[in-house]
């Protein structure tokens, strides 16, 4: 994941550029194409995405 304009893409495989923004949003912005990826593996290796595997309800009552 690189930023716009970054002169180093040349050297890798696969890039996922993204815009080049406010140094307060740098670390939030790459999220959303994650986010994206992270469910086409899913679907990819036939998972299910909205009942996540090990995921346990849980209340903690004190």
């Amino acid at each position: 994941m690189i930023t716009a304009g970054d002169t180093e893409k040349d050297i890798y495989d696969d890039v996922i550029e993204i815009p080049k923004c406010h140094k307060i949003l740098t670390p939030f912005l790459p999220l959303i194409p994650l986010w994206i990826f992270a469910v086409e593996i899913a679907k990819e290796l036939g998972r299910d995405i909205d009942k996540p595997q090990n995921l346990a309800k849980s209340v903690t009552v004190e």
